[in-house]
């Protein structure tokens, strides 16, 4: 498309001036950026985009950041998990950006662009649901989380990393293992219980997230002991 406006003729000589301002250098290169990604006022040109958009980024433009982790993370030819969890760890720190720490949690949990580090995993989902920045392993409570993807994703880390598949087991003792005599694990620095993983799924069925509500019917049907309560009704 072509420009009409004067627009992108604009862009290019503020960018390559060396003596504009650095934030208006940044900006103007996004936009440089957004321009050659959604072919607008140019032929579009992913490569292209993603030149402008890492200049962005060294002029301190920090919404290219998950642009650019979007484009390496996404699909196709120029997916690159590495750079994109690069990105997208940077667009956490800048941001707070709760979305993003869910996939990255995600690509550590499943071994994206970087070794499988559940303990990075857990930390990362603990991020995701929280509703501070950065919070420890200790303080997080997940009584005040909104977040019922991420509730749900770290209650099914832990039930995975102890080879217990949602609490569907073929073993009738596993589950009065776990519930009835409060079996603990060692999981990174915290102690987790059956208890622990129900409170988290019941949190993130209250938020609406279906895969929890299925996982506590099972639980419920196929353990009539265990105690579930949730005191909120679903969302759509």
């Amino acid at each position: 498309e072509d420009d009409n406006d004067g627009f992108y003729d604009w862009c290019i000589k503020i960018a390559e001036d060396d003596n504009v301002d650095e934030n208006l250098r940044g900006i103007t290169e996004y936009f440089l950026g957004r321009m050659y990604q959604e072919g607008k006022r140019v032929k579009q040109n992913i490569e292209e985009s993603i030149k402008w958009y890492q200049k962005a980024v060294e002029h301190k433009e920090n919404k290219s950041l998950k642009v650019l982790g979007q484009i390496y993370y996404a699909a196709g030819p120029y997916q690159d998990y590495k750079k994109a969890l690069k990105y997208f760890e940077m667009v956490y720190d800048s941001f707070d950006d709760k979305e993003i720490a869910f996939i990255v949690g995600q690509m550590y949990e499943k071994g994206l662009g970087t070794t499988q580090n559940l303990t990075n995993a857990e930390k990362w989902y603990v991020y995701a649901a929280s509703s501070e920045h950065n919070p420890s392993l200790y303080s997080f409570s997940y009584k005040n989380s909104k977040n019922g993807q991420a509730l749900y994703a770290l209650a099914t880390l832990y039930l995975h990393s102890f080879n217990y598949r949602y609490f569907d087991v073929n073993d009738s003792n596993i589950i009065n293992l776990l519930v009835r005599k409060s079996k603990m694990w060692s999981f990174a620095k915290l102690e987790v219980n059956a208890s622990y993983i129900i409170n988290l799924l019941v949190r993130a069925a209250e938020e609406g997230n279906i895969s929890a509500q299925r996982e506590l019917a099972i639980i419920g049907y196929k353990n009539p002991y265990v105690y579930i309560n949730i005191s909120v009704d679903s969302k759509e």
